[in-house]
């Protein structure tokens, strides 16, 4: 089960906050983690894709390990109150691989892109004020280079599968 408190922001600086107070995300690959978790929204990872979106050619010899350090660093953080030795409700494991479930409107790109959508409805209906007006919503949610600061690696073909690619190099960032 997700947490409706939880908020994620991917566009511009990865920072993650559960009501008012910001989250500490922990060491730089678990963010890198978190950044490809939130790329592919409520939608599941297998292992190997992970390890290739997180480390490219650079995998270490011990990723799977490292890997599973990192996801456990990042349940603590997302889930604190979970009792130890109970299953996790956020990010969790399946058959199709792992799966960080967030609540809908939570990540400031699934904003973006319904901001985007309802523009481009807008415009396809002739209204070009609420074209404008969705369009500068969208940008306006952009704080910076997307996942500004992490060492993400420039293929992301990965993860971009699941967001149609354009995503992944929206004006020129890279996530």
């Amino acid at each position: 089960m997700s947490d409706p408190g939880l908020r994620f922001q991917v566009l511009g600086p990865l920072r993650a906050w559960r009501g008012d107070a910001t989250l500490q995300l922990g060491p730089v690959q678990q963010r890198v983690v978190l950044a490809v978790l939130l790329m592919l929204q409520n939608r599941p990872i297998g292992r190997q894709q992970m390890i290739s979106a997180v480390w490219g050619d650079a995998e270490p010899r011990y990723a799977t390990n490292l890997l599973h350090r990192h996801v456990s660093g990042l349940r603590r953080v997302l889930e604190p109150d979970r009792p130890a030795r109970t299953a996790p409700g956020q990010l969790t494991w399946t058959e199709a691989g792992y799966l960080l479930t967030v609540p809908a409107g939570s990540v400031d790109l699934e904003i973006f892109d319904r901001d985007v959508d309802r523009a481009r409805r807008a415009r396809t209906d002739g209204d070009r004020p609420a074209a404008a007006a969705g369009l500068r919503s969208a940008l306006a949610l952009w704080r910076g280079p997307a996942c500004e600061g992490l060492p993400l690696i420039s293929s992301r073909s990965a993860i971009a599968g699941g967001r149609g690619g354009w995503h992944i190099h929206i004006r020129g960032h890279a996530c």
